[in-house]
C-alpha cells in the first residue's frame, strides 16, 4: 500500500473527531424524545453505544501514531469537554462514558509513527466498521425526520439540526470511504464549502436555541452566519475571483471559534440563558476548531 502513513494516521484521526461527534449525536436524541417514544430513545443509546466502541478502538490504535499538533488542536477533547460531559451528565440523568475521555487526554503523540502490517489491518477493520455502523445511524435519523416531518414525532431539537446531522454523518462517512480508496484526506473547494455550510448552520442553530433575552449572542451568531453564507456563495462562484476568500474564511471561523467558546464558558458558568447542554455547546466548538485544522494543515 502506497501512502501507508497517511492511510493510518487520516483514518485514525477522522475517528478520533468524527465517532466522538456520531456518539454525542446518538446522545443528544437519546435525551429529545418524548415518553411515548421511549423505543426510539433506546435505539438512540443503542446508536451511542456502537460509537463508543468504535471511538475506544479507535484511541487503543492511536497512541504513537498521531501528531501533537493535532492532539493538541481542540477537535478531538477541549479543555472543556470533561466539564461539560460532567454537567450535562448530571442535568440530563444519562450516563456519559467519561473514561473513554480520560483515555484521549492520555494519548501520546508520535512525528514518525511505525506503521506494521498489523496496524493497517486494525485500521482497515475500524473503517468497514466505522462504515456499517454511519450507514445504520444515518437510517434512524431519517427515520425520526420523516416522523417529524409528518407530524407523528414531537422531539426536542429541531428538524434542521437532524438534516444537519445526517449531512455530517454522510461527510464523515464519505471521508472513510475516500480514505480507504485514494489513502488521503482531499481538501479543496468542495470541503471549504461543505465547513462553512456546517458553520452556517451552527450558528443558526446556536441563535435559535439561546433565549429571546440573550441578544447579544443571537445577533452575533446570526451575523456570522450571514458571513459564512456570502462566502459560500463565493465559492461556488468560479468565475469570481476568490483569491482573498481563504484568508477571509479563516479569519471569521476564528471569530466564530472565538464566539463559540464564550457561548460554551457563559453555559458553564450558568451566566447565559439558553436550551443549549454543555455537551452540545462543546461539541460545535470542536467542530469549529476542526475546521481550523483543515484550514491550517492544508
Amino acid at each position: 500500500m502506497e501512502n501507508k502513513t497517511d492511510y493510518v494516521t487520516i483514518s485514525l484521526s477522522l475517528h478520533l473527531v468524527f465517532a466522538r461527534i456520531m456518539k454525542e449525536h446518538a446522545f443528544f436524541l437519546e435525551n429529545s424524545f418524548m415518553s411515548k417514544d421511549k423505543l426510539f430513545a433506546d435505539e438512540a443509546a443503542y446508536h451511542k453505544k456502537k460509537f463508543e466502541k468504535l471511538l475506544s478502538d479507535t484511541i487503543a490504535l492511536s497512541n504513537g501514531m498521531l501528531p501533537q499538533y493535532l492532539l493538541e488542536s481542540g477537535c478531538i477533547l477541549t479543555k472543556y469537554t470533561m466539564q461539560a460531559e460532567k454537567r450535562t451528565e448530571f442535568l440530563t440523568g444519562i450516563p456519559i462514558n467519561s473514561a473513554i475521555t480520560s483515555a484521549e487526554r492520555e494519548l501520546i503523540p508520535c512525528s514518525h509513527p511505525n506503521i506494521t502490517p498489523g496496524i493497517i489491518y486494525q485500521v482497515k477493520r475500524c473503517n468497514q466498521y466505522s462504515i456499517r455502523i454511519l450507514n445504520g445511524i444515518i437510517q434512524f435519523k431519517e427515520r425520526i425526520l420523516k416522523q417529524v416531518l409528518s407530524c407523528q414525532m414531537a422531539i426536542g431539537i429541531y428538524p434542521t439540526w437532524l438534516t444537519h446531522t445526517i449531512y455530517e454523518a454522510k461527510l464523515y462517512r464519505s471521508y472513510i470511504m475516500n480514505a480507504e480508496t485514494k489513502y488521503y484526506f482531499e481538501y479543496g473547494t468542495a470541503t471549504q464549502i461543505s465547513w462553512n455550510q456546517i458553520m452556517t448552520e451552527h450558528a443558526l442553530l446556536t441563535a435559535g436555541m439561546l433565549d429571546p433575552t440573550e441578544q447579544n449572542f443571537i445577533q452575533k451568531n446570526v451575523a456570522l452566519s450571514n458571513i459564512f453564507t456570502q462566502d459560500t456563495q463565493g465559492l461556488k462562484r468560479p468565475k469570481v475571483s476568490t483569491s482573498k476568500l481563504p484568508q477571509k474564511i479563516v479569519s471569521q471561523t476564528i471569530q466564530f471559534k472565538e464566539l463559540n467558546e464564550s457561548v460554551l464558558q457563559g453555559i458553564l458558568n450558568c451566566k447565559i440563558k439558553s436550551i443549549i447542554l454543555p455537551l452540545m455547546a462543546d461539541h460545535m466548538l470542536r467542530e469549529t476548531l476542526f475546521y481550523l485544522y483543515l484550514q491550517k494543515i492544508y
